[in-house]
């Protein structure tokens, strides 16, 4: 005679486990559709204005820390980079409109790139320079000498 294995639970260990896991699902699924809404509509409503010195300042000294420990840590410059940068370029855009102290007219997308790029490689041929090729560190230089010359 073969008997049938059959494993019953009874309702209350549904009521006990099962529903207030079912019921956390549905509550962080319900707050993860809140919550960018929520952030999408506190930065509609932030005043954009152009970044002051001290938050340029504070800005590209974290993406150029974010670049050398990049570098040190073996990865590629390319990658580096973009880890780098890329949010300090969000920064300037999203809050600050593309726009610094500096300069009177609104950056465009691509100049705002190659702006970032240059402080941050400025920034860390000091700050790290035996990390970076030496085309960079060369170009650094240069641009040093330039800027000194004024």
């Amino acid at each position: 005679m073969v008997t049938k294995l059959s494993i019953h639970f009874p309702l209350s260990f549904l009521n006990r486990t099962l529903r207030p896991s079912i019921a956390a699902v549905f509550v962080l699924t319900s707050v993860g559709f809140l919550i960018p809404s929520a952030f999408a509509q506190k930065a509609r409503s932030l005043k954009v204005t152009p970044a002051n010195e001290k938050e340029l300042m504070a800005y590209l000294g974290i993406s150029t820390q974010s670049l050398c420990i990049a570098l040190d840590s073996k990865i590629e410059l390319p990658k580096a980079a973009i880890i780098s940068m890329r949010p300090t370029f969000g920064v300037i855009k999203d809050l600050h409109g593309s726009r610094i102290p500096a300069r009177r007219k609104k950056f465009s997308d691509e100049e705002l790139g190659k702006w970032v790029e240059s402080q941050v490689f400025l920034r860390a041929s000091d700050m790290c320079p035996k990390l970076l090729p030496a085309e960079i560190t060369d170009r650094a230089e240069e641009i040093k000498q330039k800027l000194k010359s004024r």
